[in-house]
């Protein structure tokens, strides 16, 4: 087990912005005789006091500025005083006499700086055809609120110690691989194809559905210890056992690309086999099918097309390579390199291997272009070896990428459910 580091002492603080918030309600009476006063002329509130300071609203029935003189009417909000800043939250809102309701125009969710006998607002407040046709201007009256939010100085406040347990690393999947490997308290034992595995029923039972509904289901049979398997390898059948145990797959260093691969195939079968999730990442295994149908599909639809191939027939040799095929024009000598086979990132290809493509071009389209010519056709194919001394490149493969362990919450689960409990304490 991972030891805990020490913590050593520790304190803490709390940090509260202390705010201070009114609202001031600005009723305009005669809205129509106040239009034509001239953009950047204003009707201003009586002052109000928030948070310690002076405020009031300036409206312009014209405008703050002439562009914005024919379409809007302007709201400003005034800091009035000498010196210093003032944060404050600012929310301008329209009021609706009949109801009393009040709609948000313009809200600023962060706070603004505003210097004394500055102004801050907007100049496009609200559209002028849009606010006489609405339910807010009725009667020639208008109503704007004003709600400001002063943010004053932050107050800091120690408070007190919290006791914090330290809870080591979860070193769960190992004690659990331990477990499986001792055959400590083992109390069902698989036969696979000549090969003994033992094992313990809770733990295959809170990882798989049917090995749950074959130990503890209606049909369960108690006294049942030995259990045959049929159609699955016994590398795979201890492969799927370590995964229950430890949400990881054993060491493959021993095998080759091939029978890693194969391996990953049967392994997912016997997975589905026994519902038992999450045994490969999702989109790892989507990816892998993916290819599969892609592969199959061009296998389908492989009589439309003509295909080509690249074969690396130097023995015991591989080699790193660009590769472009390309069709020539006979009488103009000219080539046309195929896009879709431009390989523009060099490829390892091991001797013996080819590289190639099953759609290289359609059929139909080759017989009717001006590469095939008196029933005859030039390919051309472009190879650069990349030559790099002293490093060998193998090929890729398939990897199966294991998801992150979910042991702790699936256990944390069987506990509170209390499935297949076997032992009962009581406290005193």
């Amino acid at each position: 087990m991972v030891a805990p580091q020490d913590p050593g002492a520790k304190t803490s603080s709390r940090c509260t912005p202390g705010t201070a918030r009114a609202t001031h309600a600005f009723e305009i009476v005669g809205y129509s005789l106040h239009k034509g006063l001239g953009s950047g002329k204003c009707i201003c509130s009586d002052t109000f006091s928030v948070g310690g300071h002076e405020w009031r609203i300036l409206y312009y029935p014209d405008g703050y500025t002439k562009e914005d003189n024919e379409e809007y009417v302007s709201v400003f909000v005034q800091l009035n005083g000498e010196g210093g800043e003032v944060r404050a939250l600012l929310d301008l809102r329209l009021v609706e006499e009949a109801s009393g309701l009040s709609m948000s125009v313009v809200s600023k969710g962060s706070p603004i700086t505003f210097k004394a006998g500055t102004i801050r607002g907007y100049p496009k407040f609200k559209k002028r055809s849009e606010l006489e046709a609405s339910p807010y201007l009725r009667d020639d009256r208008l109503v704007i609120e004003c709600e400001i939010t002063v943010v004053k100085e932050p107050r800091v406040v120690q408070t007190s110690p919290v006791f914090q347990a330290m809870v080591p690393l979860s070193d769960l999947s190992g004690n659990l691989a331990k477990l499986l490997e001792a055959q400590d308290e083992a109390d069902v034992i698989f036969k696979v194809k000549g090969e003994t595995f033992p094992a313990h029923k809770i733990i295959l039972a809170m990882r798989s559905p049917v090995f749950k509904a074959q130990f503890y289901g209606p049909m369960k049979d108690k006294r049942m210890r030995n259990v045959t398997v049929e159609d699955i390898q016994p590398a795979v059948f201890k492969a799927l056992v370590h995964f229950i145990y430890t949400d990881s797959l054993p060491s493959m260093d021993d095998v080759d690309d091939d029978e890693y691969d194969e391996m990953v195939k049967h392994l997912l079968v016997a997975a589905d086999r026994y519902a038992v999730e999450s045994i490969f990442d999702e989109a790892a295994v989507e990816d892998m099918l993916e290819e599969v149908e892609s592969i199959l599909r061009s296998l389908e639809d492989g009589e439309e097309y003509i295909s080509i191939f690249i074969d690396l027939m130097n023995k015991g040799c591989e080699v790193r390579f660009l590769s472009d095929l390309r069709l020539v024009e006979e009488p103009s000598a000219r080539s046309f390199s195929m896009v879709i086979v431009d390989l523009r990132q060099p490829l390892p290809c091991q001797a013996g291997t080819t590289w190639g493509h099953l759609r290289f071009i359609k059929r139909s389209e080759l017989e009717a272009s001006p590469y095939l010519q008196d029933d005859r056709v030039i390919i051309e194919c472009e190879i650069t070896v990349i030559k790099e001394p002293g490093v060998r490149q193998t090929p890729s493969v398939f990897e199966a990428l294991v998801p992150p362990s979910d042991l702790s919450d699936i256990l944390g689960r069987l506990l509170e459910a209390q499935d297949a409990a076997d032992l009962i304490t009581t406290r005193k």
